[in-house]
């Protein structure tokens, strides 16, 4: 099989590079997964309403929630109260819907958009002259570009040498079924609990049909984290309120400054390419974001635009130009904060993530 570009992973940045690709409408284009498509991921689900600038989208159809208020604790006191309005008032989305729904408007927009689900690759083998995406039952699937949207744990930068330094933070996102009288002190609220757990927070996020998304997570040394979490739970939420849970962990990728996320003919967005903010952990806009650069450098190539030698340091200019420089200034002024200033952290510091 032969197409000039493939996406490998079809969560946030793979989707909106895919639907760059498909509102162009000159490129074949195959996005693949290791998974079926809709299917979970362990995730918060929370993003600016900015992103909907960003994507062009009305994402009304799909969001679980716009939350208006945002309550912020220090270890379960110093209780602070935020509002928020327009398109500062977060989005919360199911990842199994947003991601799905991302896909269906590129599939809608261009029928040279092709998904093959189930497909894991073992190998990507980089040439002069293109790429063969290797998988795991053997096939080859050859292309001009790929583009690594595979997360923190995924084989394209392995396979072509990069982020070979990646640290990562614990997390465990809880997702709990309430009862609906009780849920609705929590249906307009999101709340961020910081130092709850060692140099970390905890989060509780409301969605639709009775749904908290709740998490903690921790950018310290490995502790047993499930204890923080039952502990965040029940002091956090009634009890008898509580009707189901379902927990599931993922490692974060933690930002650490200017890495190469860029080959000749590979480029990594997203989680894949540490893209998360160093204190919140939130990847969402960023992985959006990238894919959407991502699949315009690879556009402004094939177009003549730009020389194909220098798609690498283009790509990587535009991606420190407009998310690295704001995750640089978190890792390098906020986090000193967050680590060693706990207190100064939180009165300076944390409405700012959110």
């Amino acid at each position: 099989m032969c197409v000039d570009i493939v996406i490998i992973g079809a969560g946030p940045a793979g989707a909106s590079a895919a639907l760059t690709f498909a509102r162009q409408g000159r490129y074949s284009v195959l996005v693949i997964d290791k998974t079926a498509i809709p299917r979970d991921k362990p995730c918060g689900g929370a993003m600016p309403g900015a992103v909907e600038s960003l994507l062009s989208l009305d994402l009304s159809e799909i969001v679980a929630n716009r939350t208006t208020r945002l309550q912020l604790y220090h270890n379960y006191k110093q209780s602070i109260m935020y509002h928020t309005e327009g398109n500062q008032a977060p989005l919360l989305v199911h990842r199994r819907l947003f991601d799905a729904f991302l896909l269906r408007q590129a599939q809608n927009r261009f029928d040279g958009l092709m998904l093959k689900t189930g497909a894991e690759v073992r190998i990507i083998e980089e040439e002069n002259n293109g790429i063969n995406v290797v998988l795991k039952d053997g096939s080859r699937i050859q292309s001009r570009y790929v583009i690594g949207a595979d997360g923190a744990l995924g084989r394209t930068a392995e396979s072509v040498g990069l982020m070979g330094d990646r640290r990562f933070a614990q997390s465990l996102e809880a997702e709990v079924i309430m009862k609906a009288d009780a849920y609705r002190q929590f249906h307009n609220t999101m709340v961020m609990n910081y130092f709850c757990i060692p140099k970390g927070y905890g989060w509780i996020f409301p969605k639709d049909n009775a749904i908290l998304s709740c998490g903690i997570g921790t950018w310290g040394s490995p502790i047993n984290i499930r204890h923080y979490l039952d502990d965040f739970l029940l002091r956090s939420l009634p009890k008898e309120a509580i009707e189901a849970i379902s927990v599931k962990g993922h490692p974060i990728p933690v930002y650490r400054g200017r890495r190469p996320i860029a080959t000749k003919r590979v480029l990594l967005t997203g989680d894949a390419a540490a893209l998360v903010d160093p204190i919140s952990g939130e990847g969402i806009r960023y992985a959006l974001h990238s894919g959407k650069i991502a699949a315009e450098s690879i556009s402004a190539v094939l177009e003549g635009d730009c020389s194909p030698n220098s798609i690498a340091q283009s790509y990587q200019e535009r991606i420190e130009s407009e998310i690295g420089m704001v995750l640089k200034r978190r890792l390098s002024f906020v986090s000193l904060a967050f680590h060693h200033q706990p207190d100064l952290f939180y009165q300076t510091y944390a409405k700012q993530l959110y």
